[in-house]
């Protein structure tokens, strides 16, 4: 039936389109596995991060380290927080960076997930509408399979009837000719 092959062409389109959503989906997964990776390399890269803090902050801890041992304590201690502070403000850059290039990566990505997403929606509403009209056409064939086999039993009731009758016929057209040849036979002992 037409209702019946366009339900399958329908789970065919889902299912096809569910593979695509999964891909797209893996795609994103792989290049967020990447963003990760590259802010945690970034992070570790001690170069870029010093070149990224304020160049004072970066004198008065490299400073502070080299000469932590004849600082005076509150100085020394005062620039380990700056020098800390400032790396801590470097990977708060470097982390920022790397979401916005994440974003403008995976962007794309997201938009055509979500229009496999409605694609299968769409999908699996045409095809749940073909499921219920293929319900309704095979309802109405086993009605009108039922209603023909009402008419073919009623038919074979009449048949049945029908000999019954021509039967009945015969024997009163029989039982007919039988008394006119009495009367015949009768008038004629009369005459």
């Amino acid at each position: 039936m037409a209702a019946e092959r366009r339900a399958i062409e329908a789970e065919a389109k889902v299912t096809m389109l569910e593979e695509k959503l999964k891909a797209a989906e893996k795609k994103a997964a792989l290049s967020e596995g990447y963003r990760r990776a590259a802010a945690v390399a970034q992070a570790c890269d001690w170069p870029i991060v010093w070149r990224l803090c304020p160049a004072e902050d970066l004198a008065v801890g490299k400073a502070a380290l080299a000469n932590q041992y004849t600082a005076d304590s509150g100085v020394f201690w005062a620039a380990r927080i700056g020098l800390l502070a400032a790396l801590g403000a470097a990977l708060g850059a470097a982390i920022a960076v790397g979401r916005a290039l994440w974003l403008r990566i995976v962007a794309p990505f997201q938009g055509e997930i979500e229009e496999a997403r409605q694609m299968i929606a769409t999908a699996k509403e045409q095809a749940e509408r073909w499921r219920i009209a293929e319900r309704q056409a095979q309802r109405s064939a086993q009605q009108a399979a039922e209603e023909a086999a009402a008419t073919r039993d009623e038919l074979e009731a009449l048949a049945a009837q029908k000999i019954d009758l021509e039967a009945d016929l015969a024997a009163a057209r029989a039982e007919l000719k039988r008394a006119r040849d009495d009367l015949d036979a009768l008038r004629g002992g009369f005459l």
